[in-house]
């Protein structure tokens, strides 16, 4: 009687050990949102986006985070580091240096923007970390 119950505890456990290891590994394999094609939830300005995270946070934490945005506003920063590029809008000097919105792609490749350019950029609002307001997956909107 005892090795029929640890049989089926030990199956249970493998059960859900790999039931676990079929979620972990679908999820970090998931596809990036493309952005490009979807339809902006809020179409705004950079220094409006920042205003309101840092001056209405619990009003721009229910509008913004967590739908797509199209913003626009003149670029400060290009970083280009691993397997990303973060375009920066930099709009506050802060305690620890400048505050503004960062604006991450999943392509490590330069994009054909330079510091001072007026660009478009659609994102995923991830919300604000007490610094910046961070956008992901984001593309590029050329002018038409």
């Amino acid at each position: 009687m005892r090795l029929k119950k640890r049989k089926i505890i030990f199956l249970l456990v493998v059960t859900v050990v790999i039931t676990i290891m079929i979620i972990g590994l679908s999820m970090y394999f998931k596809p990036h949102r493309d952005t490009s094609s979807m339809r902006p939830d809020h179409i705004i300005a950079d220094s409006e986006l920042f205003s309101a995270y840092t001056n209405k946070f619990n009003f721009a934490q229910e509008n913004y985070t967590d739908k797509i945005i199209e913003l626009s506003g003149e670029l400060s920063e290009i970083e280009i580091a691993d397997e990303q590029t973060t375009l920066i809008f930099h709009l506050n000097d802060g305690i620890f240096g400048s505050e503004g919105i960062r604006c991450i792609f999943s392509i490590s490749s330069p994009l054909d923007v330079h510091i001072g350019d007026i660009v478009r950029i659609r994102g995923i609002c991830d919300g604000y970390n007490e610094t910046d307001v961070i956008l992901s997956s984001c593309t590029l909107i050329q002018e038409r």
